[in-house]
């Protein structure tokens, strides 16, 4: 007989456990009928309280995500929890949150415009806790949707599409939506291809979908190309490094430019082991300096020279609040749904 599978998730309320165990879910009852009904009381209490406690997280959310240059918080979350070896990468067993991302960067095209503020680095200490804050908001937004039943204000069983609704959104704050992209663009065409959808997005914006999915592709690639030039330079600077370290060890003459002699000096003097690690620490962090701002689109042709099937149609991504505020279910969050009510979206 097989071992089963040990939990990469336990959640526990009273008299209720929730196991995850890669992408499957598992729910379990432990309680007597007037244990019931105080569950249902308290969880009808604690609603509110859940309530207020996303809006903070997300409030904090915010605040961290101003505190530098537009995405750039968003860019590093983005090497955390996007980057991937598809020869190793096992969905189940992965610790990425991709759709925490997702989630982090709707919470930042809430800004009106794209700002460069310093410093040019996100401090790690901001990312960690940027980190907890998504883990945190996900985590109370799962508790929200499960004290939801309480509410309800029955004694008979929720109905099959209730159900429904409620393990597919559990499924999404744990381990992300299982529709592939291609099933998303599927469902888009569908709805805004043709129809009074489309026609108002092209009369009054200017926009159709079709459209759309070009941008979204070529944001995509944009992104792709830009962090894998930034990691490919990376490299190239630690093999310059190394060898100009070397004839420095060798020749007790530094060649290179004054500013960077200090850092020279430093490594110089390590032991081998030590100073890999020291370049390496500092390489990986340079990666991330002022990323925001290098996978954003800074040309003109940026964009377009990704799209084949409208070359000369000039693409909104000027008007990104555009495609954000018409986009649909890309983050279903409650934190989501109070932020677009306070700013009036």
């Amino acid at each position: 007989m097989a071992t089963r599978k040990r939990p990469d998730e336990v959640f526990e309320r009273p008299g209720f456990t929730m196991i995850r165990r890669g992408r499957y879910l598992e729910m379990k009852t432990h309680r007597s009928p007037d244990e019931h009904k105080e569950l249902l009381r308290r969880m009808r209490e604690s609603r509110p309280q859940i309530f207020s406690q996303i809006r903070a997280d997300t409030l904090e959310l915010e605040t961290l995500l101003q505190k530098y240059t537009s995405l750039d918080l968003v860019a590093s979350l983005i090497l955390r929890h996007c980057i991937l070896d598809p020869n190793e990468y096992k969905e189940s067993d992965s610790q990425l949150r991709p759709h925490w991302v997702e989630h982090a960067a709707i919470v930042e095209l809430k800004q009106p415009r794209y700002e460069l503020r310093l410093p040019l680095l996100a401090d790690s200490s901001d990312l960690e806790r940027a980190h907890e804050l998504l883990e945190q908001i996900f985590m109370q937004t799962a508790s929200y949707y499960i004290a939801e039943h309480a509410e309800r204000n029955s004694t008979t069983p929720p109905s099959r599409i209730e159900e429904l609704r409620f393990a597919t959104l559990l499924h999404g704050m744990s381990v992300r939506s299982p529709a592939y992209s291609s099933h998303c663009r599927d469902l888009l065409l569908g709805l805004f291809q043709s129809g009074s959808a489309a026609e108002y997005l092209n009369s009054s914006h200017n926009l159709d979908v079709r459209m759309a999915l070009a941008s979204v592709d070529a944001i995509e690639t944009h992104i792709a190309e830009s962090i894998q030039g930034r990691i490919e330079q990376a490299r190239h600077s630690g093999r310059d490094f190394w060898k100009q370290l070397k004839d420095y060890q060798a020749t007790g003459i530094f060649k290179g430019e004054s500013y960077s002699k200090e850092l020279f000096d430093l490594v110089r003097n390590m032991r081998a082991k030590d100073a890999k690690r020291y370049l390496e620490g500092t390489l990986s962090e340079w990666i991330r300096v002022a990323l925001g701002t290098v996978l954003s689109f800074g040309r003109s042709d940026c964009g377009t020279r990704h799209i084949t099937s409208r070359p000369r149609r000039e693409l909104p991504f000027s008007s990104v609040d555009r495609l954000r505020r018409y986009s649909s279910g890309l983050c279903f969050a409650v934190a989501d749904k109070y932020s677009s009510r306070n700013t009036g979206d």
